[in-house]
């Protein structure tokens, strides 16, 4: 009986084995579906997300080594958010320029005798290029006794440099408690927009900053907290940037926000123009395939100048789809489970990427693929069609 025992192990060993490596397939096939099946499509490109540059309570110049990247080097632009605290209401004064390149006021309350201010600062791609390879942000907030002061920095692209802002606004509550606020009227937001918030409170009780709940659509990405004791009262103060996600369609958002505590507070907003990238002109280039088995193989190609690809597979003939200028097409990875163009030609991947991994397919089956270069947001795509895809097979 007890030699029996480690030979049963060892089969149900076995067994387990089988079963994982005969599931391993699927769970794998699943999740490059999942991963694959995601289009990705331009709109304003974050270069560099939101960095805290200053937090503190000086009155004194800031001097920092602010690196832009390149980035299209044509539509980028950025921005400079601001948020402080006074010990009393006032103005605040800002000096604020970028490798000696002063950046223009978007939209605050920097001007009005308040505790609490907001303001987002802007450069355009004239003022980047301009400053050159001075990369020095320099930054001075002074007026009253200051108690906190937050900077944050970040860069986007495919901005419209003629009108850069769809819209902006502030709310302040000047010398009103609240525990919520919204923007009103509401800010514009349209297609493929990328808008952006920065907040400041200022509330009673140490080491007690409010706790901010952003609208819907929205996301804290950087906050900071200070606080101080003056005589036998203590004060709290939460600064925050926040992104919202970007819209498919026009919309107006009035960005209703709300505290766990009455504070005051202030809100400034504003939402960058998308502007469309320019065609593509080179078309992607040197398909090869690797890791091919009886089911699936990687296909990896050369990306062109687009900011997409659109990758087509077809069995036993060469694609012959071409993908008409405006249309979305849906992919996935599992051949014949993306959306057909013309018989036989289905969609496999639409993306940034340079590679795609095609699953689901016939053993001793040879497949045709063509790789279509294109730019341009869902609904606003312009496929380069005047230049023959990049194209391969394998079987």
């Amino acid at each position: 009986m007890f030699e029996g025992r480690p030979l049963l192990t060892e089969n149900r060993s076995n067994r387990m084995k089988k079963i994982i490596l005969t599931a391993r397939p699927v769970i794998l096939t699943m999740i490059l579906i999942v991963v694959f099946s995601v289009s990705m499509f331009a709109q304003v490109a974050t270069l560099k997300s939101w960095t805290s540059l200053y937090h503190g309570s000086s009155s004194e110049q800031q001097n920092v080594i602010y690196d832009v990247p390149s980035g299209s080097n044509a539509n980028r632009l950025l921005l400079v958010a601001i948020a402080s605290e006074r010990t009393g209401p006032g103005v605040l004064s800002v000096s604020l320029s970028y490798g000696g390149q002063p950046l223009t006021l978007a939209q605050g309350d920097i001007g009005i005798s308040s505790i609490q201010h907001t303001a987002i600062y802007y450069l355009n791609e004239a003022g980047l290029d301009a400053a050159g390879t001075n990369n020095t942000l320099s930054v001075a907030i002074s007026g009253g006794t200051i108690r906190n002061t937050d900077v944050w920095a970040a860069v986007f692209d495919y901005i419209n440099q003629g009108s850069p802002l769809t819209g902006s606004i502030n709310y302040n509550s000047g010398a009103v408690l609240v525990n919520g606020f919204a923007f009103s009227p509401a800010l514009l937001v349209n297609a493929f927009n990328q808008a952006v918030e920065v907040i400041a409170t200022y509330n009673s009780g140490q080491n007690q900053p409010a706790t901010i709940t952003y609208a819907p659509e929205w996301t804290m990405i950087l906050d900071q907290t200070a606080t101080y004791l003056a005589g036998f009262n203590g004060y709290s103060m939460r600064n925050s940037v926040a992104n919202r996600t970007i819209p498919f369609s026009a919309t107006t958002d009035p960005s209703t926000t709300s505290l766990n505590k009455f504070a005051y507070s202030s809100m400034t907003g504003l939402s960058m123009n998308y502007q469309p990238p320019p065609p593509p002109t080179i078309q992607a280039s040197d398909v090869i395939f690797t890791n091919i088995t009886s089911t699936s193989f990687t296909v990896r190609w050369t990306n062109g100048n687009g900011t997409n690809r659109l990758v087509i597979v077809k069995q036993g003939s060469a694609v012959d789809a071409i993908p008409a200028d405006g249309t979305t097409y849906s992919a996935n990875n599992a051949w014949a489970s993306g959306q057909e163009i013309t018989t036989g030609d289905f969609v496999v991947y639409n993306g940034t990427a340079d590679s795609v991994v095609v699953v689901n397919l016939e053993a001793a089956t040879t497949y045709h693929v063509a790789v279509y270069e294109f730019s341009g947001p869902q609904g606003l795509e312009d496929y380069l069609q005047t230049i023959e895809p990049a194209r391969g097979n394998t079987t």
